[in-house]
């Protein structure tokens, strides 16, 4: 329970983020159009990950789902990361 109060706050804090970029570095006349596209992907990456991650909790184990997990989210944080000192 507890890693999933931190995972949410991780998430939740990183859409705040994530919208605010967005909003200042999108020309008005096409936030609506790119918000929209935005989070048709985001949706489409969260339904594509719960496939995934039944299939691979199914073939390998959900220890395995946790590690892969793990990894992206470090591959996130340091794209994120190398975002900011450019």
């Amino acid at each position: 329970m507890a890693a999933l109060v931190v995972y949410g706050l991780g998430t939740s804090t990183g859409a705040v983020t994530f919208n605010s970029l967005l909003q200042t570095e999108t020309p008005e006349r096409l936030r609506g159009r790119i918000f929209a596209t935005s989070d048709m992907l985001w949706q489409s990456g969260r339904l594509i990950s719960l496939l995934a991650g039944g299939v691979i909790a199914d073939t390998l184990g959900i220890q395995a789902v946790f590690y892969i997990g793990a990894a992206l989210l470090f591959a996130a944080a340091w794209a994120g990361w190398r975002g900011l000192k450019t």
